[in-house]
């Protein structure tokens, strides 16, 4: 007979697996119909391939995570499903910058013989702003210190003020754009970085330029380095794409490594000004341009007039990992 203990164990194993980077050794513990929701973004990723998908991808993007894991309450749903509701309060890295948060959850496992588990449904929520307010501060009534914000968190902060401003949803703004309002909700929150045409497409539904929606960034000085140990990384709203951001603040040109899990989409889109390059470090990788689909293998390499309608994406049979660089004209 299992008792709530083994569901304890299995949570606390989980968040410990999580902690030391072990995607790949979480993805193997996930039941057939596992799923995963995001209380912040709204999403919800179904099935092992999807979800063991996300959880490897998150590889050199979270880094240093340490999470206590507190206020657990766990219950049998049956002799072999456990319930349990808990608070994560973590410390890590996204992208290399240091974060904070305490987030509500609520797991599923499904208890095997000799206590094994397997992960059938993970729940994450943002906490309450009161929760937020006194950890910020270090002790309840304590004086609330803002943190700095980072780019990406600003220029969510200015779309977000002009979005709000206008009476627009995220899923209006995403019709008006043709971008999700999931990749719309994680700009927003600095949890992902547009590229140059998805800032032209935000700026243009809400009225203003881009240098509007940057702050007027200022331009970034002639042969500004960036080290690889401080590239800034973001996750795609696609799950399976990790983007490595090569161009220094406020550069006008777009430089990224791009990595694709197979049959992932990194780009789609309508006509725009300006030019595109593409070297394919790691093939295949399929290009569409009006419609025309060939297929680039490593070391292949290809320039796009953006003009045109144009797709890059992994093939349904590999990974691809490409130099992606977009330049506005003159």
């Amino acid at each position: 007979m299992r008792s709530t203990e083994t569901i304890d164990a299995a949570l606390r194993d989980l968040f410990a697996k999580l902690d030391a980077e072990q995607f790949d050794a979480v993805a193997e513990r996930l039941d057939a119909s596992v799923e995963l929701a995001d209380e912040i973004t709204g999403e919800w990723l179904r099935g092992v391939d999807r979800v063991g998908g996300y959880l490897r991808v998150q590889r050199d993007i979270v880094t240093d995570v340490t999470s206590k894991i507190d206020s657990i309450q766990s219950s049998l749903v049956t002799d072999r499903l456990g319930l349990v509701t808990f608070m994560a309060h973590q410390r890590y890295r996204l992208g290399g910058d240091p974060k904070t948060e305490t987030l509500t959850g609520s797991a599923l496992f499904a208890m095997e013989d000799e206590g094994d588990w397997l992960l059938r449904l993970l729940h994450l929520g943002e906490p309450s702003a009161t929760t937020e307010e006194t950890r910020n501060s270090g002790e309840p009534g304590g004086e609330t210190k803002e943190k700095p914000k980072t780019p990406e968190e600003s220029l969510g902060a200015l779309m977000r003020g002009a979005r709000s401003a206008r009476g627009l949803s995220l899923r209006a703004l995403g019709e008006r754009t043709d971008l999700s309002p999931s990749l719309l909700s994680q700009i927003e929150r600095g949890l992902s970085e547009p590229s140059l045409a998805s800032l032209r497409r935000i700026a243009d539904a809400l009225g203003m330029s881009v240098g509007d929606l940057l702050g007027e960034a200022p331009a970034a000085p002639p042969g500004a380095l960036v080290r690889r140990t401080t590239r800034r990384r973001a996750l795609s709203p696609d799950i399976g794409a990790l983007h490595e951001l090569l161009s220094p603040e406020g550069d006008r040109l777009d430089a990224r490594i791009v990595t694709l899990d197979a049959g992932v989409v990194s780009t789609s889109h309508a006509p725009h000004e300006g030019r595109e390059f593409v070297f394919v470090v790691e093939g295949p990788l399929q290009l569409v341009i009006n419609g025309e689909e060939m297929i680039a293998f490593t070391g292949d390499a290809a320039t796009v007039d953006a003009s045109r309608h144009h797709k890059i994406a992994a093939t349904e049979q590999a990974p691809a990992r490409f130099l992606w660089v977009s330049a506005p004209e003159a």
